[in-house]
């Protein structure tokens, strides 16, 4: 039996307004708990799910719109992340400091580019695993000059080179 269960992770939401969810391949949450957690806890500053392959790209933006107050971010190994989400981030997701992205497979660099543009000069840490289309160009634009970056952490992002690396990190 899983010690974290939907009912359990809901009377937490109801009772004890969360400031920070953070759970590890959950593979049973769902729509419903995501838009809970939305709409009881407008404050949460860190949500980090993985593996949530059950939560609809819809529930993703009510949370995403719904707590301004995010500064932690990870949507890893969750397949269905796609250009909207991230455009959502780069909207929505202001106070955003951390962020971890592994395994999109249904973006592209116009959304890479809306969240260099947004958040650029803000992340302090970001964490990219496993994604292909992340490459020289789209690191140089996620990545902008000046910025306040203190960790990276690339893990099979084959695309990019050490090179861009040195570049944006000088």
């Amino acid at each position: 039996m899983p010690l974290l269960t939907v009912r359990s992770l809901n009377f937490l939401i109801e009772n004890c307004p969360l400031r920070s969810l953070k759970i590890g391949r959950f593979s049973d949450l769902t729509d419903a708990t995501v838009n809970h957690l939305a709409l009881n806890c407008p404050d949460l500053e860190q949500f980090e799910v993985t593996q949530a392959k059950k939560v609809s790209v819809a529930a993703i933006l009510n949370l995403i719109q719904s707590c301004p107050s995010l500064s932690v971010l990870n949507l890893s190994y969750m397949p269905q992340i796609e250009d909207t989400v991230l455009n959502a981030v780069a909207k929505h997701a202001t106070t955003l400091r951390s962020l971890k992205l592994s395994a999109l497979y249904k973006t592209t660099l116009s959304s890479v580019q809306a969240l260099g543009a947004s958040l650029g000069l803000t992340l302090t840490a970001l964490h990219l695993e496993a994604w292909e289309r992340m490459d020289d160009t789209a690191l140089r634009t996620l990545i902008v000059p000046n910025n306040q970056l203190r960790v990276l952490q690339l893990k099979d992002c084959n695309n990019v080179t050490a090179q861009a690396v040195g570049e944006v990190l000088a």
